[in-house]
């Protein structure tokens, strides 16, 4: 048991020497995108599994990405990566993103902004969740751009859009209207 684990130390230190000499490269091994693409991939939880499934249009089951990885170029196996890492993001993103703005969809939405070029653009409520501009600032009465997947969804479902409650000559008391004495407020009786 000792010399086993003398000679698990030994070969320990023989990788990390390996490992700084080989990583010093300017460009990746050829099989190192379908490395990471399988290690990333066996980490997914069930709701990340599907949206890469989802976006990638591989299929249904968690066995369909390894076979996708297996198939893959190693560039076809970077876009994996990608589709993975941007469906971490997207699985967290919900349809409040614009509430919480953090800086890991702060990246991923400028990211996918940049990535795809003119085919796409951030809307309002993706401003808001990159940090770009404050959520009270968006214009709720205006119309909804074209190219919006969110037109008409307002005024379908509950036949007029929403419009601001907040304005400036009137934030103060939508935000501090007088309560009344603690022990007069709702659910507060004896």
């Amino acid at each position: 048991m000792i010399e086993l684990n003398i000679r698990g130390e030994a070969s320990k230190q023989r990788r990390d020497g390996v490992l700084i000499n080989f990583l010093t490269r300017r460009t990746p091994h050829t099989l190192a995108a379908a490395f990471v693409a399988n290690s990333i991939a066996h980490k997914l939880d069930t709701a990340d599994l599907q949206k890469v499934l989802h976006i990638l249009g591989v299929g249904g089951t968690r066995e369909a990405l390894p076979e996708a990885i297996e198939a893959a170029t190693p560039a076809r196996a970077w876009v994996i990566v990608t589709a993975m890492i941007v469906a971490k993001h997207e699985t967290f993103v919900g349809k409040s993103l614009w509430r919480n703005h953090t800086a890991a969809t702060e990246r991923c939405l400028h990211f996918l902004a940049e990535a795809a070029g003119r085919d796409f653009a951030l809307v309002d409520v993706e401003l808001a969740a990159a940090g770009n501009i404050d959520y009270l600032d968006i214009d709720l009465a205006a119309l909804a751009p074209a190219r919006s997947p969110c037109t008409g969804v307002a005024g379908g479902q509950f036949g007029q859009i929403p419009s601001r409650v907040c304005h400036e000559w009137n934030t103060v008391a939508h935000l501090t209207d007088y309560e009344g004495r603690p022990g007069r407020r709702p659910f507060s009786y004896n």
